[in-house]
């Protein structure tokens, strides 16, 4: 073989061996950015236990599904729109975009100082994935453990702040119905008002079916459709961070209305005392149940509950 067709053939043998090289590295290096921009758990189902972690204070907080049920901190029923949401998170979370290299440094600085970890666990208790988070203004900023590049994330669609999920505040993640009985198990509704005494009345079960006290005839109608609303009443949000002086301050007051179910399940039995904004004659502010956990009501609703006694006069 000729001496110049041996260097041809080597020459086509060290490059196809270089390309190769090239080619899996660059293999590789795609591989890696994949995985550190996989924030979201690739087997819907899988989280059964979700903990976050605020790094600078140490506060924990815990969600897990226990008997069919997202329970936080083993103590009270997670709010079922927010877990929605934590699920939306878990599986669906994806790469916004890198942040800004000029930002890195002091990303990474706050990841050590005051981020939020989250941690996902199986079945077994098994960790699957953890993350930190911080807040960016409206964007959330996230690292997965085991890596260095920060990144933008979302859930594709979602268009609210994902950082007002991401929190140990135990008051974010407490469900937020006040009222969840049906016809069949309510025993009695009291609605009073206190600044007129008149309007207020209390509907009692008997063996026809409902009737008001001090009423011979109301409108059957108007009133089985009222009761029908107490399937299902929340209130807007709890009352974070300053909960204690709101309570205390609430409780030194009247409340303008108190309105008090009992059902046949008395973990359903419930009340919530209603209070005007200071200056206005809109009902904005509540203490519920025994604990008196203040909250901010959902105007809209508790404006229709708070239907007078005429309003059930037979015409």
């Amino acid at each position: 073989m000729p001496k110049s067709t041996k260097l041809l053939l080597f020459a086509a043998t060290l490059l196809t061996v270089v390309t190769l090289f090239i080619f899996y590295r660059g293999n590789e290096k795609n591989t890696l950015s994949s995985e550190e921009t996989q924030f979201a758990v690739a087997d819907s189902g899988l989280v059964k236990k979700i903990e976050f972690l605020h790094i600078k204070t140490g506060k924990k907080l815990k969600i897990e599904l226990q008997s069919g049920r997202w329970i936080v901190n083993d103590s009270l029923w997670a709010d079922n729109e927010r877990t929605d949401l934590l699920q939306s998170f878990i599986y669906k979370a994806q790469l916004k975009r890198p942040v800004y290299k000029e930002q890195i440094n002091d990303f990474m600085a706050l990841f050590k100082s005051d981020a939020i970890r989250i941690s996902y666990y199986d079945e077994n208790r098994k960790e699957i994935k953890s993350l930190l988070s911080i807040a960016d203004n409206d964007e959330t900023v996230a690292l997965l453990e085991g890596y260095s590049l920060p990144y933008l994330i979302q859930i594709q669609g979602f268009e609210g702040n994902l950082n007002k999920l991401l929190t140990v505040d135990e008051n974010v993640w407490k469900n937020r119905t006040v009222f969840a009985s049906r016809l069949s198990t309510i025993e009695a509704l009291e609605v009073n008002f206190n600044e007129n005494t008149a309007n207020g009345y209390r509907i009692v079960k008997n063996n026809n079916g409902f009737s008001i006290n001090g009423m011979p005839e109301c409108d059957s109608l108007r009133l089985y459709s009222y009761l029908q609303l107490y399937e299902n009443v929340t209130i807007k949000e709890w009352i974070s961070g300053s909960l204690p002086q709101v309570r205390d301050s609430l409780l030194k007051m009247s409340p303008q209305f108190i309105i008090s179910l009992t059902d046949k399940n008395s973990s359903r039995s419930n009340n919530i005392k209603i209070y005007y904004k200071e200056g206005q004659k809109t009902p904005i502010l509540g203490l519920v149940g025994i604990n008196n956990d203040a909250c901010i009501i959902k105007t809209s609703i508790f404006e229709y509950l708070l239907q007078q006694r005429s309003f059930f006069i037979k015409k």
